[in-house]
């Protein structure tokens, strides 16, 4: 249990500097609900980590189920602020909330951690959103495949040129010209140049 003991720290430790800092009013206005989201969600989340990790320790821990769980009808589900999906949103609201990021980051990082959350993809659906709204990269065990990307259409090709006839009209031959000095050359002895 020295795993969930210390997960369980680390969890409480962010949700002091998450209340904290809501309380400065980095998360919008303190009235919003969304502190509180914040703060709820860290709770939802370190309770089912230590619930399955429980489980596994003990034995008793069923495989997933491959069906969705049916949503009850006998009560309304209540309303709840929608969280900002922007990787690493909880960790921007202040210096304490990421100064611990290092601490789960180890915790991650350790043998019978991995030992642990390799075991059942359970713990992967309660680390992944944890990692996303902490900015922590996910531990490889955990991390989803790559989508495929869509391939985008291509362009169409555009239509090749009709073939288009040029004529060129060449420029005749040259024309000598020659020139004629005036009378007045004469006057001064030149004789008129010979064609």
């Amino acid at each position: 249990m020295e795993a969930v003991a210390k997960f369980v720290w680390i969890i409480e430790a962010f949700r002091r500097a998450v209340a904290a800092c809501g309380h400065r009013g980095a998360f919008g206005p303190p009235d919003n609900g969304l502190t509180q989201a914040i703060h709820a969600r860290l709770g939802r989340l370190a309770a089912r980590f230590s619930a399955l990790v429980a489980k596994f320790q003990s034995g008793t821990l069923t495989p997933p189920r491959n069906h969705p769980r049916p949503a009850r009808k006998d009560r309304p589900p209540l309303p709840r602020p929608i969280l900002p999906r922007r990787f690493g949103f909880v960790a921007a609201g202040g210096y304490e909330i990421s100064g611990y990021a290092s601490h789960l980051t180890r915790f991650l990082a350790q043998p019978e951690t991995e030992t642990i959350i390799a075991a059942d993809p359970r713990f992967g659906r309660v680390l992944r959103p944890l990692c996303h709204m902490l900015g922590i990269a996910a531990p490889a065990c955990i991390r989803l495949p790559a989508r495929p990307r869509k391939p985008r259409p291509r362009p169409p090709a555009p239509p090749e040129p009709e073939e288009t006839i040029v004529w060129f009209h060449s420029p005749g031959p040259k024309v000598a010209r020659t020139c004629w000095m005036p009378p007045k050359s004469r006057r001064h002895g030149r004789a008129p140049p010979s064609h």
